[in-house]
């Protein structure tokens, strides 16, 4: 019997370069523009599309981009958010808090999610999620107690079930 060695190599990582864009090209231009953008707007982008569109690979590609740049990018996997009643209580058995809690931060509004992984998740100062939002400092303060308000009573009521 004889051997042949097959080149598989390892999968490079997501990025804007690896990605086939077919009907998205416009998306891609516009997410490669924004990420190699220093002066970047805080106004959100949406992606939206069907299983295996490219959604995951595109804002892999951005993170990644983004943490080229010196950025710090964090990473909240939306399989995480998916706690079934039954697996609530399971979480809090095991102590697996974080996992609760980013299931909670599925359940804010995008308003709330933002200042609260800003705040709390990334720690960065008042000012400069101010300075991020376009909002008052004070403004953020205000939002960043009411979000974590919100979230503790989510968190209370899936814990009462």
């Amino acid at each position: 019997m004889k051997q042949i060695a097959l080149d598989i190599g390892l999968a490079s990582p997501p990025s804007f370069a690896n990605f086939f864009a077919g009907p998205n090209e416009a998306t891609l231009k516009h997410l490669a523009l924004w990420a190699g953008n220093s002066l970047r707007s805080p106004v959100p982008t949406y992606l939206w599309g069907e299983a295996g569109s490219g959604k995951t690979h595109l804002l892999k590609a951005v993170s990644e981009s983004l943490r080229e740049q010196g950025a710090a990018v964090g990473w909240l996997d939306a399989s995480v958010l998916e706690l079934r009643d039954g697996r609530i209580e399971e979480a809090v058995a095991a102590g697996r808090a974080r996992e609760l809690v980013q299931w909670g931060l599925g359940r804010l509004t995008p308003e709330e999610q933002l200042i609260l992984t800003l705040a709390e998740l990334e720690e960065r100062p008042m000012r400069e999620i101010a300075e991020l939002t376009g909002w008052s400092e004070a403004n953020v303060k205000v939002r960043a107690f009411r979000a974590r308000q919100n979230l503790k009573r989510i968190l209370e009521n899936s814990h009462e079930r």
